[in-house]
């Protein structure tokens, strides 16, 4: 199977097993069913921030985000929860992205804290000639049972890619 196939069936399989996460809520599985590892369920929940931004829903963005929020964008601008919610609903330029693609994402769990990083490669909405790539790291905690996203780093990658 091609690389490109492998990537497809892993997002929908993230989207299909995880919509109910993406919402704050949970489902039980068929009994036959395996459970995914922490580590896909991160990774799941990270998609699902990409997938909330893209689609400008700012209510599943809000159901991720932990209430002490903070987005560090290039060190330069820094956002909280509700700077970053209604900027999402706003269409702010950095949000405004359509499509994405993510590569080499990682997910390492160490007790109630995990850190889930990658590569971003947009295009932007107004710009669809240009193509930008960042390496992101999203720090998640456990709290009330679930995962939550407490922070957010975002760093422009320089020169070529896509």
């Amino acid at each position: 199977m091609n690389q490109r196939m492998k990537t497809l069936l892993l997002a929908f399989a993230f989207a299909l097993a995880f919509t109910n996460a993406a919402r704050g809520q949970t489902s039980s599985p068929p009994e036959s069913a395996k459970p995914l590892s922490e580590e896909l369920a991160l990774k799941a929940l990270d998609l699902s921030w990409h997938q909330a931004v893209v689609g400008q829903d700012a209510d599943a963005l809000g159901r991720l985000l932990a209430e002490d929020y903070r987005f560090d964008v290039d060190t330069k601008r820094f956002l909280t929860k509700a700077q970053e919610l209604e900027a999402v609903r706003a269409s702010d330029a950095l949000y405004a992205i359509d499509p994405f693609k993510l590569r080499e994402v990682t997910a390492k769990i160490e007790g109630e804290r995990a850190t889930v990083s990658g590569i971003l490669a947009v295009t932007l909405k107004e710009e669809k000639s240009a193509r930008r790539r960042y390496f992101y790291t999203r720090t998640f905690v456990r709290r009330d049972g679930r995962w939550q996203i407490l922070t957010s780093a975002l760093v422009t990658l320089y020169g070529a890619g896509g």
